[in-house]
């Protein structure tokens, strides 16, 4: 594992008590008043946009133009400056240069206006320090007088149960409402989820468009959508996390009410990471660890807008899940081996059909159909209909799986015909409480409005292009229970983490020597062979003979890490020549390798039994903190790059699935005749390393123990080497 030497500061979290202001965002939708600073009635002129959007939602509380150069606009009286409206205001939306808001926002307090939607850019999403200082102004003016700040930079809101939309978009007629709620950083992706919702049918509950997140931040959006009861599922494009803390603590809540979150994170490559910096000023973790974090949060993450859509669609109309299976009838062998190659792929189950569900199939197709899953209704179904609807009949009311799927080519086939094709499948949904019911297509495609209208008036959820949406609905549920479930690790005690901190605290920090490290795992019920640091050949000789050959022989220094690097570990040592050789050829690499190296001592430790060599290490995350990291491979992890990665602390059913998603997982069943491995024992190490990175995260910069030798079932393991770097 590639050591980050780098200085890690830890960022504190914002969510305090102080800051629950934050999450009453009800005057955003609900205000008493409204005032447009920067207004203007020129067509097309975001000011114009906005408040059309205002009028055309049936707002019907008055709306105050401000403009220092204006008598008139939208044929009523012009305010010069907020400070001159004789009433007071709720919701303020500021279109003016950016360098003036700050100082206009404690005229916004003196009329007690709670939101203030700051569309205006140039803050901190340009480069150079003007615009990062200006942000910081505006948040803490924002701070002082409890002014929940949307953006900046940012195009603003909508409503879609009735409310105020102050956005600078326009939105479409009708407006489809519906219980997803959309979040984005970024201002082009809100229109974007806006039309492939509207135009598939998928209602919205509400929009933010977050922008810069100055003072208000996605993490605190979705709390608020996690607390809206007319949503059900949440979407949300995110660049980075201004609180990493604050989002945990948001996903932890919308886990233990069961609502998902989906979400399109980017930042991925080092040219998206670096696109995010310059267009947000956001800090983006390392993306291995977000994914490990979206796991242990049950968080759903998506690669493209119409995978969230399809995704929502489905996790909104969910159903009992029991094996996660899925049964599918297509038109034809190709599309049904497509079909069949996409699901195997994504772990999707096509269960056989039962044998009343076959013989009722035969009695209903041509002699010449087969009845497998997925089903070839053959060309005859699109002739008689009655095959088809008997088919769909038929399988829906299979018990062999959960999810039932009518499979149609394209819009193509979205004739008359195809039309009661699927009409009949959305009948079929409304009518199966117990089991999920819809229509995949094999293309996306250019929208039509007889198909938009199609999707607004049946809910039946529709899929197009992809399969992935089917694994992420089969995902959440599957890891739902598993992620609620109470944690069986066990704690550890007080004295021993008190111990262990004083042990670290006596070290002014860089790398402890290895026998100290060995040393603090013991107390995390960690074992490592018997060993023993030894200042001369007779007493490594001494130990040797206690213990019984063959031995190991490592320096054990703190200021040599990298020992095979510079030949500093003999293995398997059988009898004392070897023994006395060894010792004199690792002295004379290290004082030759590290000149300055003082006070050289040599470890000799008991030879390990045969097993199965990982890698358990931490990563100090930048904005997440210590991260676990499991590896195949042991002193190979680097070539091999098998590992999986978990936010510390790991629960204990986390840990198991850690060792699951290892492509050698294998291996630890038993391979060409050798016993199977203690995985137990391994979940174990793995969850007493990560409470070890959590309970010392302040003193820590990264841990290493490679290899770590799983033995034989009922045998435990051994920490074969302890590498831990101090700040």
């Amino acid at each position: 594992m590639q050591r980050n030497t780098k200085k890690y500061v830890r960022r504190k979290s914002t969510m305090k008590h102080e800051d629950d202001w934050k999450h009453e965002l009800d005057a955003v939708f609900h205000p008493k008043s409204i005032a447009i600073v920067g207004a203007s009635d020129a067509p097309g002129a975001w000011a114009d946009i906005i408040h059309g959007n205002i009028v055309r939602g049936g707002w019907n509380g008055p709306v105050y133009p401000v403009h220092p150069k204006k008598e008139k606009v939208w044929g009523q009286h012009c305010f010069k400056s907020i400070e001159d409206i004789d009433a007071e205001v709720d919701l303020v939306v500021f279109l003016i240069a950016g360098r003036r808001i700050p100082e206009a926002l404690e005229q916004c307090a003196a009329k007690k206006a709670k939101v203030a939607h700051v569309l205006s850019a140039g803050f901190a999403e340009l480069t150079g320090e003007e615009g990062r200082v200006l942000q910081k102004e505006l948040r803490a003016a924002a701070e002082k007088w409890k002014i929940r700040v949307i953006g900046p930079n940012c195009l603003g809101t909508i409503s879609f149960y009735g409310g105020v939309s102050c956005f600078a978009g326009l939105l479409p007629d009708p407006m489809v409402s519906g219980p997803f709620g959309a979040v984005s950083q970024s201002g082009s992706f809100a229109l974007g989820m806006l039309n492939a919702t509207q135009r598939r049918g998928l209602g919205l509950s509400c929009l933010f468009s977050s922008g810069n997140e100055a003072v208000l931040e996605a993490s605190d959006y979705i709390h608020y959508l996690v607390n809206d009861p007319g949503t059900k599922v949440i979407g949300a494009f995110i660049e980075g996390f201004k609180d990493p803390e604050k989002f945990l603590r948001v996903a932890d809540l919308a886990l233990e009410k069961e609502k998902p979150l989906v979400i399109l994170k980017v930042g991925r490559s080092q040219k998206a990471m670096t696109a995010c910096r310059s267009h947000t000023g956001s800090l983006v973790g390392a993306d291995d660890v977000q994914d490990a974090i979206f796991k242990q949060k049950n968080v759903i993450r998506v690669e493209s807008i119409d995978e969230m859509v399809d995704t929502a669609r489905m996790l909104i109309h969910r159903k009992p899940l029991t094996n996660g299976s899925a049964s599918f009838v297509g038109l034809s062998g190709g599309i049904c081996a497509y079909i069949s190659d996409n699901l195997e792929r994504l772990g999707v189950p096509l269960p056989e059909f039962s044998e009343e569900g076959r013989k009722k199939l035969r009695e209903i197709l041509p002699d010449y159909a087969a009845t497998n899953n997925p089903l070839d209704s053959t060309g005859q179904a699109r002739i008689d209909l009655n095959i088809s609807y008997r088919t769909i009949d038929t399988l829906v009311e299979e018990k062999t799986s959960d999810m039932f799927f009518y499979f149609l080519q394209s819009f193509d086939d979205f004739g008359t015909d195809m039309r009661k094709i699927a009409e009949y499948v959305a009948q079929e949904k409304a009518q199966t409480p117990d089991k999920f019911v819809g229509i995949h297509m094999l293309t996306v495609e250019s929208w039509r409005p007889e198909v938009t209208e199609f999707y607004r008036k049946h809910p039946v959820p529709i899929i197009q292009g992809g399969f992935e949406p089917i694994r992420n609905y089969v995902q959440y549920l599957k890891r739902l229970a598993a992620v609620k479930a109470p944690d069986l690790s066990g704690a550890m005690s007080p004295e021993c983490i008190g111990r262990v901190a004083r042990c670290l605290g006596q070290s002014g920090g860089g790398t402890l020597c290895e026998s100290v490290g060995h040393e603090v795992f013991s107390e995390y019920g960690i074992a490592s062979p018997a060993g023993k640091t030894c200042a001369s050949a007779g007493e490594a000789l001494d130990f040797a003979g206690s213990v019984g050959f063959p031995v190991a022989l490592k320096i054990d220094s703190a200021e040599i890490s990298h020992k095979t690097d510079i030949g500093a570990v003999a293995l398997n040592i059988c009898d004392a020549a070897a023994l006395k050789a060894s010792y004199e050829t690792i002295m004379a690499n290290c004082r030759k390798a590290c000149p300055s190296a003082r006070d050289l001592k040599i470890l000799v430790q008991k030879m390990a039994p045969d097993g199965i060599d990982v890698f358990v290490g931490m990563k100090m995350d930048e904005q997440f903190g210590p991260a676990i990291v499991l590896g195949m491979g042991g002193v190979l992890v680097e070539v091999l790059r098998d590992t999986s990665i978990r936010l510390a602390p790991v629960r204990r059913s986390e840990a198991l699935e850690m060792i699951g998603e290892l492509n050698g997982h294998k291996l630890f069943a038993g391979y060409r005749g050798k016993p199977a491995a203690d995985v137990d024992a391994l979940a174990d190490t793995i969850v007493k390393v990560s409470r070890f990175a959590k309970q010392h995260q302040d003193r820590l910069l990264s841990l290493d123990i490679n290899p770590v030798r799983v033995l034989e079932k009922g045998k435990g393991v051994l920490a074969l080497d302890a590498l831990i770097e101090l700040r």
